[in-house]
């Protein structure tokens, strides 16, 4: 936990790659619970500095993607995205989720797009689709609320439709379920991703045979 703690904003702020490597390490070998929500914790905290968010982000999405070396012990640095940005009621607080939806200008573009690549990246892990829909179902359940910005997480569910149109399970049913004025618009833009990809598709078709 004490080097979890050391890896703060004052060692990320000087030397953020070694912050980052030995939170890594935390999270891939540490069989202990505690530590590995010490090492989250202190993640959170990073992507809560304005200085910092974008270089965190872009390391949790690089995290998410297959390794060469799959033989990990204890834990996962794969699963930090999801377990960053999973809403806890008891630490609402502590989410770096609202910050980072509502963060504005060329920072807060540039935030949403690691966003949207960094879900893009878990979806397509099946072992991890399932808690993908939890967590992002938050999210909606969130914006739903007005707790979240709603044009914010629509981007960040249509970049799910658009990586999984073609697997209708219940996963997306976690996102557009339900009769709420968000979900209905959630179903809307399901619906022109659909006509969207079917177009370019019969678009590729016909070039393709001329």
């Amino acid at each position: 936990m004490a080097v979890a703690q050391v890896c703060g904003r004052n060692l990320a702020r000087e030397y953020t790659s070694v912050a980052l490597t030995r939170l890594k390490y935390l999270l891939r070998t540490s069989e202990h619970e505690e530590v590995r929500a010490a090492a989250l914790t202190t993640l959170k905290s990073l992507l809560g500095d304005a200085d910092l968010s974008a270089r965190v982000l872009k390391t949790l999405v690089d995290w998410t993607a297959p390794e060469r070396n799959t033989s990990e012990k204890g834990g996962s640095s794969h699963t930090a995205f999801l377990d960053v940005f999973a809403l806890d009621d008891t630490e609402s607080s502590a989410s770096p989720v609202p910050l980072l939806l509502n963060a504005e200008a060329e920072h807060g573009e540039a935030v949403r797009e690691l966003l949207r690549e960094g879900w893009q990246a878990t979806w397509r892990r099946p072992e991890q689709r399932e808690r993908a829909a939890e967590v992002l179902g938050q999210w909606c359940d969130a914006a739903e609320a007005g707790e979240l910005p709603g044009d914010a997480v629509e981007d960040v569910v249509a970049v799910i439709f658009s990586a999984q149109v073609d697997v209708m399970g219940g996963e997306l049913d976690r996102l557009i379920a339900g009769t709420a004025p968000f979900r209905t618009q959630l179903r809307t833009r399901l619906f022109e991703v659909v006509r969207e990809m079917a177009a370019r598709g019969a678009a590729a078709s016909t070039h393709s045979a001329v």
